[in-house]
């Protein structure tokens, strides 16, 4: 059974290139650039994996892993970041960086940014 896969990625080149190398593998892929169109795809649609970047316009990738959560979405979720450190430039409190570790807790992997492109397919494959 082929394995069907939402990037969530606003680089084009990073989404282009997922969706060569994803394709290549005979997975169903479909692409999301911002946080917004993602939250309605995954409302219509039911995906194996979930690729998610968290620094992502109208809405983060925080916001759509606290989603997933709540709707009981059964898909497991990759997120691929940048430095983890960038994404807590803008908190203020200490329970707002508590909130932000637990949800990605609730993420299959991680994977940082530049990673090896087939690191990932090889965690999709035994996903």
């Amino acid at each position: 059974m082929t394995k069907k896969i939402l990037v969530i990625e606003d680089d084009m080149d990073m989404c282009n290139e997922l969706n060569e190398a994803l394709s290549a593998w005979n997975y169903q892929v479909q692409l999301a650039f911002d946080g917004l169109t993602g939250k309605k795809i995954i409302e219509k649609n039911k995906y194996d994996i979930i690729i998610l970047d968290l620094k992502i316009p109208k809405y983060d990738g925080y916001h759509i892993l606290d989603f997933i959560s709540k709707k009981n979405i059964k898909s497991k979720v990759i997120v691929i970041t940048a430095r983890m450190e960038i994404h807590y430039e803008d908190i203020i409190k200490q329970n707002q960086e508590k909130e932000k570790n637990d949800l990605l807790k609730k993420a299959h992997s991680i994977f940082i940014k530049p990673f090896k492109l087939m690191d990932l397919i090889n965690k999709i494959r035994t996903s």
